[in-house]
């Protein structure tokens, strides 16, 4: 089974699981930088199938995770999680959490990205943290240099605008997150390039870009703020 979110992507749990388990291994810096406490309380923004979650609750954090994927949801409260489905850019929380935590999800969000942060702030407590990373600025460079060439020879207009991600460059993000009301202790952009592991290579191989063998120049958004909300 697969759920479409609200933005258009159409989320597959177990072939997440199967094909791209390296995300949430890429989250464990994040997760650290997060220093989560038992008793906190912690809202997972983009939650996907729970598996940072478990590890925030693991740590004796009290943790709510919400997602736009009714699949992925599901599978979360499989392993006997607190998640809800929600869309990141309607946030429905008010001076609620100690922190709020976000792997891999906000680069997805491309239409509207001020909305996920002004919603983390309002989910927070005074003093509260937002800790997370996302894709960054050239992220999967030549892949999205490819499919938009792809697009383009087959009669797609503003192919551009079918590239599904957000990658913005650090001084962008932290402007957005200041203008949100927090306070950056750290925004930095992460390199990771990688080959592709099998499971990636196929995945491209069902794509209309055959040739992309691989997943190289990966780069990651990881940011650590504090609200100022008094």
């Amino acid at each position: 089974m697969s759920s479409q979110s609200p933005s258009g992507q159409t989320w597959n749990a177990a072939g997440y699981a199967a094909n791209a388990h390296f995300v949430p291994a890429l989250g464990q810096p994040v997760l650290e930088l997060l220093q989560a406490r038992p008793g906190e309380r912690i809202l997972d923004l983009g939650c996907g199938d729970g598996a940072l979650t478990e590890k925030l609750v693991a740590l004796g954090a009290q943790v709510v995770g919400i997602d736009s994927s009714a699949d992925m949801i599901a599978a979360a409260r499989q392993r006997g999680l607190n998640v809800r489905m929600m869309d990141a850019r309607s946030l429905t929380f008010d001076n609620e959490f100690d922190a709020v935590f976000s792997n891999a999800a906000l680069h997805w969000i491309k239409d509207d990205p001020d909305a996920p942060v002004g919603g983390a702030f309002r989910a927070l407590k005074a003093g509260g943290r937002f800790v997370g990373e996302l894709g960054g600025h050239a992220c999967v460079g030549a892949i999205t240099v490819a499919l938009v060439a792809v697009l383009e020879r087959r009669g797609i207009r503003d192919a551009a605008l079918w590239v599904p991600w957000y990658f913005p460059t650090v001084d962008e993000y932290e402007t957005r997150l200041r203008r949100a009301g927090f306070v950056p202790q750290s925004v930095q952009l992460v390199p990771r390039p990688r080959r592709s592991n099998a499971e990636c290579a196929d995945g491209w191989k069902r794509s209309p870009i055959r040739s992309a063998r691989r997943c190289r120049k990966v780069s990651a958004a990881r940011f650590s703020m504090t609200s100022r909300r008094c």
